[in-house]
């Protein structure tokens, strides 16, 4: 009887233990607004590992939510926040521990940006020619 309720006491522990593995690393994260306080859905968030020059990057979500995980323990780190038609933000010396959860919130002032002319040009050739005497492939 004691020895099946230790093996019982065991079995159940075992998840415990198991999970206990896991964190090796840290993360970022937090929300992109307007001065306004409107998300910016699809600001660019990069953070670069200073030591190492390791780049991690992300884009805000619709709600102006961005998560940047498993990031090296450590610092510092650089993280830059871009949206077209609006300033740069900068935060710098971020230093990271182990299992952190760093939330940066930013808040990005509007900055009018003149972008310039893009130009397409495409040419048709035929499909059926002469000139083509073997396989190909069009994309």
């Amino acid at each position: 009887m004691r020895r099946g309720f230790l093996l019982l006491i065991l079995v159940l522990s075992i998840p415990s233990i198991l999970l206990s593995q896991g964190v090796t690393t840290a993360s970022i994260s937090g929300i992109v607004t307007t001065q306004a306080g409107e998300p910016l859905p699809g600001a660019n968030i990069v953070a670069v590992h200073e030591p190492s020059g390791t780049v991690y990057g992300t884009i805000s979500r619709v709600d102006g939510r961005y998560n940047l995980v498993n990031l090296r323990v450590g610092g510092p780190y650089t993280v830059t926040v871009s949206y077209v038609g609006y300033a740069q933000q900068k935060v710098s010396d971020i230093y990271l521990t182990l299992g952190q959860d760093l939330v940066l919130n930013f808040k990005l002032a509007e900055q009018p940006v003149q972008l310039g002319e893009v130009t397409v040009i495409g040419e048709r050739t035929g499909v059926i020619s002469a000139a083509r005497t073997g396989p190909s492939t069009n994309v």
